[in-house]
């Protein structure tokens, strides 16, 4: 009786090994099939790589009511280094109505924040996303945001790279509107209107 029973927990035990085996194959390749040029990109759990593929791909378009425009920062600010500013912005149409994305995943955490692009993988997006970007002269890639949101305060590794670069920065964000993952019919994207600011010495 004892050999059978030992073949089983063989067996078992060979199982788990080639289970945990191909869970890990699987996340390896998903970080080898993300897209390099936005690995650098913060991501909020509502939103998702794929999506933000298809926005760069598109030529954006300037239509002021449709695009967004920046509540905080104020232009040719000053900000103090010791304190991340939160980015905030509105469109034309800022209700939830205007939005289904957000009231699909109205619930859902936001612990996920800022996983990089190859893991970012999320529940289809519906409605409004942003992609915010931050640039130097320096560095078109202090800082890159692709969220559902209206409003985006920077991590403290963020904000140490933002406060780190010289000189002048410019902050602008392209709207697009999407229909299962896919950009929907005349949803963009939109570009806003960039602002520049500073940071105290």
């Amino acid at each position: 009786m004892k050999s059978p029973i030992r073949l089983i927990i063989l067996v078992l035990c060979v199982s788990f090994v080639s289970y945990v085996g191909a869970c890990t194959d699987t996340h390896s390749d998903a970080a080898d099939t993300g897209n390099p040029l936005t690995a650098d990109v913060a991501f909020d759990t509502h939103a998702n790589d794929e999506a933000l593929d298809l926005l760069l791909d598109a030529s954006p378009t300037d239509i002021a009511s449709k695009a967004a425009i920046f509540d905080s920062p104020t232009d040719a600010a000053a900000l103090d280094k010791g304190v991340a500013v939160a980015f905030k912005w509105h469109t034309g149409a800022t209700a939830d109505s205007q939005n289904p994305g957000t009231i699909r995943h109205k619930f859902q955490p936001i612990w996920q924040f800022g996983v990089p692009a190859a893991y970012a993988h999320g529940p289809t997006l519906n409605g409004k996303a942003y992609f915010l970007v931050v640039s130097s002269t320096a560095d078109a890639k202090v800082l890159r945001v692709f969220t559902t949101a209206t409003t985006f305060t920077p991590n403290s590794e963020q904000w140490t790279k933002i406060t780190k670069a010289s000189g002048t920065l410019t902050a602008i964000i392209t709207t697009a509107v999407y229909d299962n993952d896919k950009l929907a019919s005349d949803g963009g994207p939109f570009s806003g209107k960039p602002i520049t600011f500073t940071i105290k010495p």
